[in-house]
């Protein structure tokens, strides 16, 4: 094989590689959106004023101990020692990844949840195959312009343009309602 097909080969396998990389990055993340919209706003804009679910509400939830609505430093550090000293399994003062995970996965779980509810589309309690390939689904018809089936970095390209031209109101969205210049 020569060198211009060796190289052809493998920047043809990157592009592909990548294209699939980015569809399941942005899959992943068209599937946190609706989830957290789906979540009553936790996390979304405004989460700190306290709005449904919002962050300050969380934090008064999570760190009022003696539930007089009112969360003070005293509060706040005797949660996260006891949060700390509850995942440092071996005591050493440190968490280790292991450890770490505890506290990770009980702060996201809820986050995971809205997002597999999400994606069971027909509200069975269960995760079709065919539901957990629809974002991936979705985003491939939406990088393959032409329909033919391949993901080409020019493609991923147009698509990552009409993003921004959206976020900066150049796109066919850009006239959306509330949007400041």
């Amino acid at each position: 094989m020569s060198f211009d097909t060796r190289f052809k080969t493998r920047t043809a396998t990157r592009t592909a590689l990548a294209a699939v990389a980015l569809a399941g990055v942005v899959g992943l993340g068209a599937l946190a959106v609706p989830a957290l919209a789906h979540d009553g706003g936790r996390g979304g804009p405004g989460m700190m004023m306290g709005g449904q679910g919002g962050g300050a509400q969380r934090m008064l939830e999570m760190f009022d101990r003696n539930g007089d609505g009112e969360v003070t430093e005293a509060e706040i550090e005797a949660v996260r020692a006891d949060r700390f000293a509850g995942a440092d399994a071996d005591g050493d003062g440190t968490l280790g990844l292991e450890e770490f995970q505890t506290i990770w996965t009980e702060m996201t779980r809820r986050h995971m949840v809205d997002a597999w509810q999400h994606l069971d589309e027909d509200g069975s309690a269960g995760v079709t195959a065919e539901e957990f390939a629809a974002p991936i689904d979705r985003m491939t018809r939406m990088l393959d312009a032409d329909g033919d089936g391949t993901i080409t970095e020019d493609e991923v390209g147009g698509m990552r343009q009409r993003f921004h031209d959206r976020v900066r109101g150049d796109g066919p969205r850009g006239d959306r309602p509330g949007r400041r210049d």
